[in-house]
């Protein structure tokens, strides 16, 4: 299905939704996508109109499952689930061309939400690939190098991501208000590209991103869990990262500080990391002003450090502080760690052991319970009655 040139206002965005049932696309993995809409703005995508059923719009099978191209802005996709497709589920981007109406200073893709969506099954490529990879160094094209699009105030929350080929999210270009949050994303990078050792981490924050990073759980990665190439103003908390089998949080911001400026520093607050495979937070953010790293758990790295800067002796001034390192889970007394449930019991040594972290704008925690001003807990999840 093709929807094209549908443009609704911000004041009456026009609604396209199934409607008494599932509606339902389903073809072979090698053709082009599922679902495609280009050259539209101020719209909602959503499978919400089905009484019961989660995820009213289906897609299976195509290379890419659902896809927002030819300068498509201002729009929200929800309650779809996108599986066994070839390459990724969804994607959302305008790749630049010799077209100058494609290039960076002439569109910007704006406030753009999407959320509740269940993307699993991709064949070789990403869960979500929202925004164009290469931000710093643009594409080569026939006409000479041409620069993506921004993307601003973009919303991506709520979705349930498993086996991906490539990244379970990944977002690139989104340099203002952009914020990953609430989603759950399991076995991120099972076949990245046919079998290439590369891509296959969680969550993807990626060049010419900046924003915020929370109260999301990353379970069984094949690689990091969360990989940071962003803008340098990066906040990343209340996030619970579960056996990736690279580093916990591995943070490099790729783009020289002559492309971007000189960032102010990465934020790693309150998350909790359990046996990642090597480095429990890694950074290589030489940068930047300063990185603070405060009041997280981390247990058990398995062939690494608990944090490292190793590889960049260059990392300016770091603040690390009220970090919980543990060389077993069990240490750490949750109330069922073998169960999945990571909450704090009252035996815990991580409570009441925080720094004070709300004027980085950190007040609540990965339940949205309030965090006191007084009595901060190490880790993503507060500790309750």
């Amino acid at each position: 299905m093709v929807i094209k040139n549908i443009k609704g206002t911000a004041e009456q965005p026009i609604v396209i939704q199934n409607c008494d049932g599932v509606f339902m696309i389903k073809q072979a993995s090698d053709k082009s996508f599922g679902l495609k809409v280009q050259g539209s703005s101020y719209f909602r995508l959503t499978g919400s109109g089905a009484g019961k059923e989660q995820y009213g719009i289906k897609i299976e099978g195509g290379n890419i499952g659902v896809q927002m191209i030819g300068l498509s802005t201002n729009f929200e996709l929800d309650h779809m689930e996108v599986s066994k497709v070839g390459f990724a589920g969804i994607m959302a981007k305008t790749d630049p061309t010799c077209a100058p109406e494609t290039w960076r200073d002439n569109f910007t893709m704006e406030d753009v939400r999407i959320h509740d969506n269940y993307v699993h099954e991709t064949g070789t490529g990403e869960g979500f690939y929202i925004g164009n990879s290469f931000y710093a160094g643009g594409m080569k094209k026939d006409c000479g190098k041409v620069y993506p699009h921004k993307i601003v105030n973009l919303k991506l929350y709520n979705n349930l991501v498993e086996d991906t080929g490539a990244e379970g999210i990944q977002v690139g270009c989104a340099v203002r208000g952009c914020e990953i949050y609430g989603n759950k994303v399991f076995r991120a990078g099972v076949n990245p590209f046919n079998g290439r050792k590369s891509q296959q981490n969680g969550i993807q924050i990626g060049e010419g991103t900046g924003g915020r990073c929370y109260n999301n759980l990353v379970v069984d990665a094949s690689a990091n869990a969360i990989i940071v190439l962003g803008l340098g103003d990066n906040v990343l908390y209340n996030n619970i990262l579960v056996r990736p089998a690279g580093a916990g949080i591995f943070i490099d911001e790729r783009p020289p500080s002559t492309v971007l400026g000189k960032g102010s520093g990465f934020r790693v607050i309150n998350n909790t990391i359990i046996e990642p495979g090597k480095h429990g937070i890694w950074i290589y953010a030489e940068l930047v002003q300063q990185n603070d790293i405060l009041n997280n758990i981390i247990a058990a790295p398995r062939s690494g450090k608990f944090i490292t800067f190793e590889g960049c002796p260059g990392v300016p001034v770091i603040n690390a502080s009220n970090n919980l390192k543990v060389y077993d889970p069990a240490q750490v007394k949750f109330v069922g760690y073998q169960k999945g449930d990571f909450r704090l019991s009252k035996a815990s040594p991580a409570l009441g052991k925080g720094k004070s972290v709300h004027h980085y704008g950190v007040e609540t925690d990965f339940y949205n319970h309030r965090i006191s001003t007084q009595a901060i807990d190490v880790g993503a999840i507060q500790y309750t009655e």
